[in-house]
């Protein structure tokens, strides 16, 4: 197992992050979007930056 899933392993944050994206499918499902949803910390404007480039965006 590498360090980051060891890290979030003995953190419960995989439980965390597992019970996040199960409420998050459970919004979408109820308001009836299929939108992507990028679940991470960090310092936000660097995800930001980051999820804007994914996208292939150059706006947010």
């Amino acid at each position: 197992m590498g360090r980051i899933m060891q890290f979030l392993e003995d953190f419960g944050m995989l439980e965390l992050v597992g019970y996040a994206a199960k409420e998050i499918a459970k919004l979408e499902e109820d308001v009836g979007t299929q939108a992507e949803v990028i679940n991470e910390r960090g310092d936000v404007h660097k995800l930001l930056n980051r999820a804007a480039e994914r996208a292939g965006g150059d706006v947010l």
